[in-house]
């Protein structure tokens, strides 16, 4: 499963691969590039980490591989490389002070492809991993475009 959610300029997506049949409690521990929850591991790749094709099949080996020692995971991406910096002038360019609440509709469009190739990666590698936005899994923040 997927969740996609924007919070002021940070954009993600999500990823869970999930054991069948357990429960979870949300209790967070914090440690660098991964949060845990009592079982279940939060990986986060920023757009370096998938840039090309290469490297979001290099992430997915990742979380595979966490999986697989047993835990349930859960991924977040950003946008491969620069493409929010090029979704940005994009938008400079139609608009010189374009609407915010369109400028992160566009934004989130980076991180909905980073999502959707590496639920596919994972798929590939004999997984079953699905990409959802928030909205799709009942995300809401408030209407503040940008600082939400």
């Amino acid at each position: 499963m997927a969740l996609f959610k924007t919070f002021g300029r940070l954009s993600v997506q999500l990823i869970l691969v999930a054991v069948p049949n357990r429960s979870y409690r949300a209790e967070a521990k914090f440690g660098p590039a991964e949060i845990h929850i009592v079982g279940i591991i939060v990986q986060k790749f920023g757009g370096s980490s998938v840039a090309d094709a290469t490297k979001i099949r290099n992430v997915a080996r990742r979380v595979v591989r966490t999986y697989e020692e047993g835990h349930p995971v859960v991924v977040v991406v950003s946008a491969m490389g620069d493409t929010t910096n090029h979704l940005i002038r994009l938008a400079e360019e139609i608009s010189p002070k374009p609407p915010e609440r369109e400028l992160d509709m566009l934004k989130s469009t980076g991180e909905q492809v980073s999502i959707a190739l590496l639920a596919m990666a994972v798929s590939r590698l004999g997984y079953q991993a699905i990409s959802l936005t928030g909205t799709q899994v009942g995300i809401i923040t408030n209407g503040l475009y940008r600082n939400a």
